[in-house]
């Protein structure tokens, strides 16, 4: 697939497709941005630091001043590390917002406290640069047959909402029922908008 025509010669038991797909499932990480942070990183596994046994492939945890770090996470356990504090934590979301605030950094101009502190340091493009490893990984999938469509849902919920200040009322979808009215006027907006789910279904 698309990692062998990188190639670079890895090691198909510690990086495939099955594992990638597991991360994403596990890190809630779009897969292409995972194999994108595995191949910039250490070439999936292949150079530097995520060459010692039991480090990672990602770099999570090799620091500048520490970087044998790494092997306290094995790939599994980083790629969650690194969605749930550089990315999601110290909003990273995209390697576009990597890039500017690696520059901000840079020119003394980051505000850690609204922006979130910095994925990596180097201004030289590598949110950029992993951005095009996920476009070479889409053009790869569409030349090579493509993303199968998503299969029809079998619970088809149809329902209609009207939402006031202060009130919401609904049309429940049959079958379905509230055990109380709901009411948003003492709803504050401290940790998730009105509605978001807080709860994770394993």
């Amino acid at each position: 697939g698309f990692l062998e025509s990188t190639g670079i010669n890895y090691d198909r038991s510690r990086i495939n497709g099955r594992l990638l797909l597991q991360w994403e499932r596990s890190s809630d990480v779009d897969v292409r941005a995972i194999v994108a942070i595995a191949m910039m990183e250490s070439s999936f596994g292949t150079a530097g630091v995520a060459t010692l046994p039991g480090a990672n492939m990602f770099g999570f945890g090799a620091f500048d001043s520490n970087p044998e770090n790494a092997i306290q996470f094995n790939d599994e356990t980083a790629v969650v590390s690194l969605a749930n504090q550089n990315l999601k934590a110290n909003k990273n979301e995209t390697f576009k917002i990597q890039d500017d605030k690696a520059i901000k950094y840079a020119n003394g101009t980051l505000d850690v406290a609204v922006d979130g502190g910095v994925y990596f340091t180097d201004t030289s493009g590598s949110g950029k640069k992993r951005a095009q490893v996920m476009a070479d990984l889409d053009k790869w999938i569409d030349e090579h047959g493509g993303t199968p469509s998503a299969p029809a849902s079998v619970n088809r919920i149809i329902g209609t909402a009207n939402v006031n200040p202060g009130t919401i009322t609904l049309e429940l979808p049959s079958g379905y029922s509230l055990d109380k009215p709901i009411n948003t006027t003492g709803y504050i907006a401290q940790s998730y908008p009105y509605g978001q789910c807080t709860w994770f279904v394993f």
